[in-house]
């Protein structure tokens, strides 16, 4: 058992500087950060209400590289629910990574979904036996992991994801969010720790001396904000600078840049 309990720090996105971020960069080659193309994994609780379209278009995730994640039992997505590891083998095979324009899936009813250029947007929609061979199948072909942590109660399913994050990636790959509007902060503090605390060993952040990386907070409830996502809803374009910050901050992709075509 891992017996020193990291400390859990929370920075307010707005408070990070901006770094590099330019969106007409992005290609097959190089994303808006100017570095090459990122595989993101994104892991979120399925019971929020919110539209994926803000936490994937408005905060910026998908230009930054293609964006692997589950969708909800609910959603609206037009594709079949894929029952067996052999549909789910079948569907990872058709991912797509190419930059291009896009449609981001639909994930809830009644939502306009303005097209965007950037990375397209890859799921899976697996049943309550399948998701965690989906969801380990799309983790082996990601590099990076942002997990938003935004919820009020006790999620098993990522708890098993966290798990897995924490004993296979370095922390320095991966990005907690959290919506401090809808959050239980100190529910979130003992999750995390009682995950930190039964690394085994041999896993990849055992006795490695790392903390937690810090988590980056959002309010969703502040008019700012819901303005900036509103406009990304509509122009397909990046409005609120989670992404990029969070990026920069933790550099995401330094010492890959693409100087040629920049």
């Amino acid at each position: 058992m891992k017996n020193d309990t990291p400390e859990l720090d929370i920075i307010d996105y707005s408070d990070l500087p901006d770094g590099d971020w330019n969106p007409k960069l992005v290609s097959n080659t190089q994303n808006a950060m100017g570095v090459s193309p990122l595989s993101i994994m994104y892991l979120w609780i399925f019971e929020r209400p919110d539209s994926l379209y803000g936490q994937l278009i408005a905060h910026g995730w998908a230009f930054l590289g293609p964006v692997h994640l589950l969708v909800s039992p609910s959603a609206r997505v037009d594709s079949p629910v894929l029952r067996t590891h052999h549909d789910i083998e079948t569907a990872v095979k058709q991912f797509h990574n190419e930059a291009g324009k896009q449609t981001c899936p639909k994930f809830i009813d009644y939502e306009y979904r303005a097209s965007y250029f950037g990375y397209p947007i890859n799921y899976l929609w697996c049943t309550d036996k399948t998701w965690e061979y989906g969801f380990r199948l799309m983790a082996g072909r990601s590099q990076y992991f942002v997990i938003d942590l935004t919820t009020d109660e006790r999620p098993e399913g990522l708890l098993t994801e966290i798990n897995h994050v924490f004993n296979t990636i370095p922390l320095r790959n991966v990005i907690f969010l959290i919506d401090t509007s809808r959050a239980n902060i100190d529910l979130i503090r003992e999750l995390l720790y009682s995950v930190w605390n039964s690394l085994a060993p041999g896993s990849v952040n055992f006795d490695k001396g790392e903390t937690f990386p810090p988590i980056i907070s959002y309010k969703s409830s502040n008019p700012g904000y819901l303005a900036k996502a509103t406009l990304s809803l509509w122009t397909g374009k990046s409005k609120v600078p989670i992404a990029r910050r969070a990026a920069n901050f933790f550099g995401w992709g330094q010492g890959e840049k693409n100087d040629s075509n920049a």
